[in-house]
């Protein structure tokens, strides 16, 4: 077999191609197996303005910051994959007997943020 320079060329581009395709290949894998999802269980509305919500983590990435409407919410963080936790919020302008609109919004471990939409009937 004759090995001349543009053979070796090749040959190298070859092994760079497919050593780049699989690096590509591997990452895309790493990515899709980390998932960030949750849902809200249960949610409860005050005309104090207070709010518990409760969240379970269904992704696989942690969540780490919890926030209702806008305001941010207190409770264990992070909480891990499988877990279940309730948060507390205080929203303004909550009326008694009122159908209302809550945004749920969680930040998982690498900076994405997902939001639910839940309505609640305020209680006295």
């Amino acid at each position: 077999m004759d090995v001349t320079g543009p053979k070796v060329i090749w040959i190298v581009l070859g092994l760079a191609a497919a050593a780049f395709a699989a690096a590509l290949f591997y990452s895309w894998i790493v990515e899709m197996s980390q998932r960030g999802d949750f849902m809200v269980l249960e949610l409860n509305a005050y005309s104090d303005g207070t709010v518990f919500v409760t969240i379970v983590n269904t992704g696989t990435l942690p969540i780490t910051s919890v926030t209702v409407s806008g305001q941010t919410a207190t409770g264990p963080l992070p909480l891990q994959k499988g877990e279940t936790a309730q948060y507390r919020a205080t929203v303004r302008g909550l009326q008694a007997g009122r159908e209302t609109t809550f945004d749920v919004t969680v930040t998982f471990s690498n900076g994405h943020t997902k939001t639910i939409r839940v309505r609640s009937l305020v209680k006295p």
